[in-house]
């Protein structure tokens, strides 16, 4: 991998934490990186991160693995069916929470700075990643919640890739 593990940060019970540098763009890794030795005396590891699962490392090379960025959904909706709209809204939640999305911000009463944006209320949704995001977005059940909402109203959806 293009990142080197340079400066020991601590001990604990869990093991050591180490910082590492990403060589590729000269800075160091997100502090959520960590290193944790796992079997000293063999001199295994495992690497994680707060969003990733542990990885395993072998013989003291340490290979991190870039996380992937975090994806956000922009949605622009304009509701044309208040009561039908409800169906979909009483939905949403149990749907959403099984893929682990959060709603960032959602609002009805938007300032517009420059250009128009024609929609009742906008809402930003985040995922830790864009396979997280497609998945929810693409599962049986939130299509079939897709249905109603497009009966009910009409909706711009995007998908960006966030910083990670």
């Amino acid at each position: 991998g293009h990142y080197d593990v340079t400066n020991l940060i601590g001990e604990g019970g869990m093991g050591q934490v180490w910082q590492a540098t990403d060589t590729q763009l000269n800075r160091q890794v997100r502090e959520d990186w960590a290193v944790k030795l796992t079997e000293r005396e063999t001199n295994t590891c495992a690497v994680s991160s707060r969003r990733s699962p542990w990885l395993p490392c072998w013989g003291g090379v340490v290979s991190l693995m870039a996380q992937d960025p975090p994806a956000y959904f922009l949605v622009k909706v304009t509701v044309t069916d208040q009561d039908a709209y409800g169906e979909y809204r009483a939905g949403f939640g149990a749907v959403f929470a099984q893929y682990g999305g959060e709603v960032v911000a959602a609002s009805s009463d938007l300032l517009v700075l420059e250009g128009e944006w024609e929609a009742t209320t906008t809402v930003i949704i985040r995922f830790d990643s864009r396979a997280e995001a497609l998945a929810w977005y693409n599962s049986d059940a939130y299509q079939a919640l897709v249905r109603i909402r497009q009966s009910a109203s009409t909706a711009d959806f995007i998908l960006l890739d966030g910083r990670p």
